[in-house]
């Protein structure tokens, strides 16, 4: 656990730092606000983010993929998380 103001600076300064990417399989260009700012993943393409927006990004592309093929149990949602997350 953080000990000063110092660390937690650090912390929260290291987090910004750290970027998730993922992957739009959809024949469509999906956008999402966050903090009141546009994120776009162009179709069937990659992007890359900050991890907290890509996360935000990731659940509302998972659940427009969901909503697209009618699916929406837990198995389904996992397996689009899987889909569109980038790993290297």
């Amino acid at each position: 656990m953080a000990t000063s103001v110092r660390t937690l600076k650090a912390e929260a300064e290291d987090r910004t730092k750290e970027t998730k990417r993922i992957f739009n399989p959809l024949t469509s260009d999906f956008t999402v606000l966050y903090a009141g700012n546009p994120y776009t993943v162009r179709a069937h393409d990659m992007a890359e983010f900050p991890v907290e927006i890509a996360d935000h990004v990731q659940k509302h592309l998972v659940t427009e993929i969901l909503n697209k093929e009618n699916k929406f149990n837990e198995i389904d949602r996992q397996k689009a998380i899987e889909k569109t997350t980038v790993t290297l």
